[in-house]
């Protein structure tokens, strides 16, 4: 990385620092790079959205490194955790304030957002993804409902992130479905966030 290069990094994470969310600036700088950097040719896919803080990262990667689109799969209602803390807008949807940080950051035509919950999207996914962020609902269910139906989408070579591993749900699904198998290697912890490659070929 050259000095440009990290300049561009660090305005994505700045940026990034104006929208809410749960995200560290090392959370935010690991995704970056992957958005720009990582292997492989195919989408980009979030699980899990809210107002869109690493969406942006994301965004700002991807189209400085001159890759693939950002999609985003969020049914915008706020999950358990979010209704539990009291966080969800007035408006009762997060929706119009993610379309409103894309805008403002100039990544409408980068992002496309998929208003669903995970499972119905998955059901109509068609198309390879090089990076998979699940960032959804914590919980055990959800996540690994999330992990199942989405990874066999990734491509061979392709990178899953998981965030917020020390939370109940991820960390199930971690020690159940990526560390005992030969289908995934190279798990790093940055920051909240566990990354891993996936070995092998399309899951059919």
């Amino acid at each position: 990385m050259n000095l440009s290069e990290f300049q561009q990094m660090m305005k994505a994470v700045f940026d990034a620092r104006k929208i809410p969310g749960w995200q560290s600036d090392v959370d935010l700088m690991a995704l970056y790079l992957v958005a720009r950097y990582g292997p492989g040719k195919g989408n980009i896919v979030e699980i899990g959205t809210w107002e869109g803080k690493s969406t942006c990262v994301l965004a700002k990667g991807a189209k400085d490194g001159r890759r693939e689109k950002v999609y985003t799969i969020d049914h915008h209602k706020g999950s358990p955790e979010h209704h539990e803390a009291g966080v969800m807008p007035i408006e009762g949807s997060t929706l119009p304030r993610f379309r409103n940080n894309m805008k403002a950051f100039g990544f409408e035509s980068h992002v496309i957002p998929i208003v669903s919950t995970s499972e119905e999207a998955a059901r109509k996914w068609k198309g390879p993804i090089r990076f998979l962020f699940i960032d959804g609902d914590h919980s055990y269910p959800s996540v690994k409902k999330d992990f199942l139906m989405w990874s066999k989408f990734v491509i061979k070579g392709g990178i899953i992130g998981m965030d917020d591993v020390t939370k109940e749900g991820p960390k199930r699904v971690l020690e159940e479905f990526v560390f005992p198998s030969d289908d995934y290697k190279n798990p790093i912890n940055i920051g909240k966030i566990i990354f891993f490659k996936k070995r092998n070929e399309l899951i059919k």
